[in-house]
């Protein structure tokens, strides 16, 4: 159960289940166990602690989580639900957003980089990956050396840890940076470069020719049974399509598009 549940998901829910077990607590009711109507009492409660629909969808998914009856399908649930997105409907996080252009056009002043600290590079660096790729600060964060993969003219990076948007059967996410071989000011592949030398960190692992090598084989179209027999896996491992078999696919337009004048 709790292995279901993302790390974010978790802290999500603890002040919920934390005003919910003190509530059950006082009132002498089963946390597990509650009966409809006393959980719309602890929801009409919370309804004044609540900024939105969203943090009210957050407490009652928190209690169904626990709970031995689906809460949250119930319909009178649900109608308290459509009651509260009427009287607090949910927002666009931002009402405005800022222009990333003037920020752009300051990141490409600060090349070259060997006379530039290594805070503001990595400052930059971050930036650039954020901005290239449009993902989560989350995603970001789970980069790991071992994971980035440089091409000749690209720089291809897997996450393999959960993130928010991971889903049994959904394709972890994959970040292309093409190489800017005419702006290198606003080259995530030169500065990650950079970035690397300066803090004596090896891009590649001996195993990463194990990745490049059965993956081009596949891309070729050799078949599967002897790049299995070539490296060393049985007929029915399922290693190569989970762990190896990395899509090599077009450097996307989204870096290009946003970073380039």
């Amino acid at each position: 159960m709790i292995a279901s549940l993302s790390s974010a998901t978790m802290k999500q829910y603890a002040r919920p289940l934390r005003i919910w077990w003190d509530f059950c607590q006082r009132h002498r009711i089963s946390p597990f166990s509650p009966r409809v109507d006393q959980v719309l009492d602890f929801l009409s409660q919370e309804l004044g602690n609540v900024s939105s629909y969203s943090s009210f969808n957050t407490t009652q998914s928190a209690i169904s989580l626990i709970s031995d009856k689906a809460i949250g399908n119930h319909p009178l649930i649900k109608r308290f639900g459509r009651g509260v997105s009427a009287v607090k409907p949910q927002h666009a996080r931002y009402d405005l957003i800022w222009d990333p252009a003037p920020v752009i056009a300051k990141l490409a002043k600060i090349f070259p980089y060997e006379s530039g600290s290594l805070e503001v590079i990595s400052r930059k660096l971050v930036l650039l990956l954020a901005l290239g790729s449009g993902q989560r600060a989350q995603t970001l964060a789970a980069i790991k050396i071992p994971y980035i993969i440089r091409e000749k003219d690209r720089l291809i990076i897997r996450i393999p840890d959960r993130v928010k948007t991971s889903t049994p059967g959904r394709a972890q996410p994959l970040l292309t940076f093409p190489r800017f071989s005419e702006h290198p000011e606003l080259c995530v592949v030169t500065i990650l470069d950079h970035y690397l030398q300066r803090v004596h960190a090896d891009l590649f692992s001996a195993h990463s020719t194990r990745h490049a090598s059965s993956s081009l084989a596949a891309k070729k179209r050799i078949s599967l049974d002897l790049i299995k027999q070539a490296a060393g896996w049985s007929g029915e491992s399922r290693v190569f399509a989970n762990f190896y078999n990395h899509t090599i696919i077009s450097p996307e337009t989204f870096c290009n598009s946003v970073l380039l004048p």
